[in-house]
């Protein structure tokens, strides 16, 4: 790798950062498929005995389009249900009040990014032994959002979507066996807010152990 190509390679991981606001047009699909393919071309848990195209399956909701809709109401209903399970748990454990606080208010007030003109993708990995389906959907989405940085688009990581692995309506929506996938996913869309990544003294944070 030549030193122009790292060195862009670098700016693009330097220039990420997780969108909060989205502007209300969104990117043409076309676009977004490209992004998925990212997602689909990251590396994953080979010795699960499975090919590429059993392993991970990628979805895209379009704005406004009946599956968006369905998947809200899915998200919802999850949350609602993660609200009430955390509201009661937080009574014998403190540390969890501020955390169902925060799914409290996505209950009540919604996600924003889901209101805006973002497309919501969602990545499902196959389970199997070694357990690394969420592993390697880490991998897939940190793909996509270097590629979706690279085409100056924005991404949110929407971590809701994990929840929804023992959620028989959302495995019926996506047309996959029941609880046989691991799942994640984001948002990508125009970003209508500055750019807020800051710049990081990395030498405080890398170690090299001789």
């Amino acid at each position: 790798m030549n030193n122009n190509m790292q060195n862009e390679v670098l700016n693009i991981i330097e220039k990420r950062y997780s969108t909060r606001q989205f502007a209300e047009s969104a990117p043409e699909l076309e676009t977004i498929n490209k992004v998925a393919e990212a997602g689909i071309l990251a590396p994953f848990g080979s010795a699960t005995g499975f090919s590429r195209e059993e392993v991970r399956k990628v979805f895209i909701l379009a704005p406004k389009s009946d599956g968006r809709g369905k998947f809200v109401e899915i998200l919802h209903g999850q949350l609602l249900k993660n609200s009430k399970e955390l509201s009661f748990a937080s009574i014998f454990i403190p540390k969890l009040k501020s955390f169902a606080k925060l799914v409290d208010g996505l209950v009540k007030n919604g996600i924003p990014g889901l209101e805006q003109g973002t497309y919501v993708i969602i990545i499902a990995e196959k389970k199997g032994f070694p357990p690394v389906a969420k592993q390697s959907i880490a991998h897939a989405l940190q793909n996509m959002w270097i590629y979706a940085t690279s085409l100056l688009l924005g991404f949110q990581m929407l971590s809701a979507i994990g929840t929804l692995g023992k959620n028989k309506e959302i495995f019926d929506l996506l047309g996959l066996e029941f609880a046989k996938y691991e799942l994640d996913g984001c948002l990508v869309g125009i970003p209508a807010d500055a750019n807020t990544n800051r710049k990081f003294d990395i030498s405080k944070s890398i170690k090299v152990i001789p």
